[in-house]
């Protein structure tokens, strides 16, 4: 049973932590980030200190549950936390951050006239946003901008996400438990959240590929998801199997959309001479390859539900690909894959790999808990366990298997290498 012990415990660790912290700020003369609208974005910290924010991030939020307790905590989980959606939403709709200039402080009614609302709801929505640190009332009845509203104004892919969430993937969590009442859990990409909330029994993807402007949202928001610490693909550079001797030569990048990342594993293994990005034509579109990588970087129009076009690979590679895809898709995608390998070829998969239940931080609990069931609520896809994936693997073909699993501290991705015996 916890005491009031336990509160002085956690104040103690948050405090030797938050000074550890503060050490390594004032010896490299660097600012701590703030909401005040010139903050940088991140402290840089060593993969060390990084540890002891998180740290120190588990240790604040177990004292900010315990002093609340656990009606007032259950309380505060429903409202007001879930309303802020809303006012996010509202600052997607209508462009809010876009139309108020950085150097700005106006009134509510000006700022309402250039979105076209109503002052009344405009400062009821900001109001709120502002007790999230979104926007500032410096004065009252004016409102002006703060570090997390001018990153949604200056960063168009953060607007983009804000979007996605809003429109696409609360309304699925909303009509999610509707969906399993009515098809119970069929795992079908038809039968989710997202089909119930929009009324259709088609799946989120096919309407994104009939619809440049969810597309164009969607692609944009996914790269303002990949831009955060935990999803950078420097984890990924680190944690391939590869040296100067073992790296392979040809990389087929397979849902690679433009080439992101085959561009950053060319310029970080300068063995692999050649890197074939895979995706549909019209993520394709647009895509420009910069002129030192035009003799090793291709691109490739291709659609993952049928066989595999380019044979004898050294590495068939997925980024974030299957954990959109219930089981027996992953099946399928993966098996379309199997007839290009050759001797010596290999699966290797960029996903993440769910940790056993209480191995880390309530905190890191509940985000890796919230990805999963996000791509359930709007994909009828899941995240995965190693135990998952050594068995999705042997169901795709008896003569796979899984050869290792690396993870690098900081990073929610892991690299899962798949070899035929």
């Amino acid at each position: 049973m916890t005491s009031s012990a336990e509160l002085l415990k956690l104040t103690n660790e948050l405090h030797s932590k938050v000074s550890r912290l503060h050490q390594h700020v004032q010896e490299n003369s660097l600012k701590w980030t703030s909401f005040d609208i010139a903050s940088e974005w991140e402290v840089p910290l060593p993969h060390s200190l990084q540890t002891v924010r998180e740290e120190a991030i588990e240790a604040t939020e177990e004292l900010h549950a315990l002093l609340l307790g656990p009606s007032s905590y259950f309380m505060r989980l429903l409202d007001p936390t879930v309303l802020i959606y809303s006012c996010l939403q509202a600052i997607h709709r209508f462009h809010i951050a876009e139309k108020l200039e950085l150097d700005e402080e106006i009134s509510y009614g000006e700022l309402a006239d250039r979105c076209g609302i109503k002052t009344t709801h405009l400062r009821r929505l900001l109001r709120l946003a502002i007790s999230y640190h979104i926007f500032k009332e410096p004065t009252k009845n004016a409102v002006s901008h703060s570090a997390i509203s001018r990153l949604i104004k200056e960063n168009p892919d953060y607007d983009s996400w804000i979007g996605l969430v809003c429109e696409e993937m609360i309304p699925a969590s909303v009509h999610y438990v509707s969906a399993l009442e009515k098809w119970r859990g069929d795992d079908d990409p038809a039968h989710t959240g997202w089909a119930m909330a929009n009324n259709v029994e088609t799946s989120l993807f096919e309407a994104i590929g009939t619809n440049p402007v969810r597309a164009a949202r969607f692609a944009s928001a996914m790269t303002a998801l990949n831009s955060t610490p935990t999803l950078l693909p420097v984890h990924l550079v680190q944690d391939l199997p590869w040296t100067a001797e073992s790296c392979p030569r040809t990389v087929v990048d397979i849902g690679g959309s433009q080439g992101a990342i085959g561009q950053i594993l060319l310029t970080n293994f300068p063995q692999i001479t050649k890197v074939v990005v895979q995706d549909l034509p019209e993520v394709l579109r647009g895509a420009k390859i910069p002129e030192s990588l035009q003799s090793k970087l291709e691109l490739m129009e291709y659609d993952f539900f049928t066989e595999q076009k380019v044979k004898g690979a050294d590495v068939y590679f997925f980024r974030s690909i299957l954990h959109d895809w219930p089981d027996h898709k992953a099946i399928e995608i993966l098996r379309n894959q199997v007839s290009a390998l050759s001797t010596g070829s290999s699966i290797i998969l960029n996903e993440m790999c769910l940790p056993d239940p209480g191995t880390v931080s309530m905190s890191q609990e509940q985000h890796i808990r919230s990805y999963d069931l996000r791509m359930t609520q709007s994909f009828s896809g899941t995240e995965r366990d190693s135990e998952d994936w050594r068995a999705l693997i042997a169901n795709v073909d008896p003569r796979l298997r899984v050869l290792e699993i690396r993870n690098s501290p900081g990073s929610l991705l892991s690299v899962i290498q798949i070899v035929m015996q």
